[in-house]
């Protein structure tokens, strides 16, 4: 009985679920609209609910997009002139300054500008200004073992207890003693000036000689062995003796250890030297294409004739040759003559007064 029940309220269920389907599909009237009319209009409006959202939130999003792009360039930009101002100070302060002075500077606080010292700028420049003081101070570190001389007392120190301390002859090597030519037909060829051997073991009676070049070492010994084999030279610098400054490899005196008012630099090539007061300039030795002395009506006598005045240095015991070689320069500049020739007129100018005073003076008497 109870499943008799139970089936028919079940098909009258289903009954009802179908008739109700079929009404909907149909288009049956509902309140004056279609239930698929209704349906429409419910998406449409959604649709435009959802579409009137999406667009507002493109746009708010594009203008949050915009202002941001706005913020990030102006920070951009702040941040570029900012660097560009540090970079300038900084670039300035390496190039106008040296590592002493920078030392003093940050010392002092006066690596950073009065107008920016009250500015969070001060804690960058310091920061950037302590590591430039840094580089420079390892980049000059560099420079100086690359461009300086190999020490600053290039040659030994006298010994204590010495009686005499000699004065120092400074021989330039090329276009001095020897000269270095190049031709097609046979390649280098080294050639000795004349008398520079007999000049070299002459001079070391009266000074320390040194042969002090710009080459290499490996120029210099084989020459040096050739023209001094008796070993009367006191000393050999080489080119990692000079100091090196704007391409060119010149001598400082003030490095070789002696009291330079008693150094003497012979050379053809004065501007190889950093103290122009101590040179004696000579003319150059030039030879032809076989190698003979040219330049000249006879022979090279040049370091010959250069004995005598140097020998008188030494004889006059000289404190500073510096005042002597001065005087030299002043007639070579208005009369075009050489140190020698200028040495030989003095001497015959003394040498007549001295004759002079001697036959003026009068005759010894007894007084009668």
């Amino acid at each position: 009985m109870f499943t008799r029940v139970a089936a028919r309220a079940l098909a009258g269920t289903l009954l009802g679920s179908g008739a109700r389907v079929a009404q909907l599909s149909r288009g049956t009237s509902m309140g004056g609209e279609t239930a698929p009319a209704t349906a429409a209009a419910i998406a449409r409006r959604s649709l435009q609910r959802r579409g009137l959202s999406t667009e507002s939130a493109s746009k708010a999003g594009a203008e949050e997009q915009g202002v941001m792009a706005t913020v990030v360039d102006t920070v951009s930009t702040m941040g570029t002139a900012v660097g560009c101002l540090v970079g300038a100070t900084i670039g300035v302060s390496y190039y106008t300054h040296s590592t002493k002075q920078l030392e003093e500077a940050l010392e002092k606080g006066e690596h950073v500008p009065g107008a920016l010292k009250d500015t969070p700028l001060k804690q960058a420049l310091d920061y950037a200004f302590g590591h430039l003081l840094e580089f420079r101070q390892w980049a000059d570190g560099l420079r100086h073992q690359y461009l300086d001389p190999v020490s600053d007392k290039l040659l030994p120190d006298h010994p204590p207890n010495a009686v005499y301390i000699p004065h120092t002859l400074v021989l330039d090597l090329d276009e001095c003693l020897i000269k270095s030519d190049w031709r097609r037909e046979r390649g280098w060829r080294t050639f000795k000036r004349p008398g520079a051997g007999d000049f070299i073991k002459h001079m070391a009676q009266f000074y320390e000689v040194i042969v002090f070049s710009d080459q290499t070492s490996m120029y210099v010994d084989p020459i040096l062995e050739r023209l001094d084999p008796q070993r009367f030279l006191a000393g050999r610098l080489a080119r990692e003796a000079n100091q090196y400054v704007d391409g060119e490899y010149l001598r400082d005196l003030t490095k070789l250890n002696r009291d330079v008012g008693m150094v003497l630099y012979i050379t053809a090539r004065p501007k190889t030297s950093m103290q122009q007061e101590n040179v004696v300039q000579i003319s150059p030795y030039i030879v032809d294409s076989e190698g003979r002395t040219a330049g000249g009506d006879g022979p090279d006598t040049t370091l010959l004739d250069l004995m005598p005045f140097l020998e008188s240095i030494v004889r006059l015991n000289v404190k500073d040759v510096r005042e002597v070689l001065a005087s030299y320069k002043q007639e070579q500049e208005a009369t075009g003559k050489s140190v020698p020739e200028i040495f030989r007129s003095r001497q015959y100018r003394f040498q007549k007064q001295q004759r002079q005073k001697t036959v003026t003076k009068p005759a010894f008497s007894r007084g009668w």
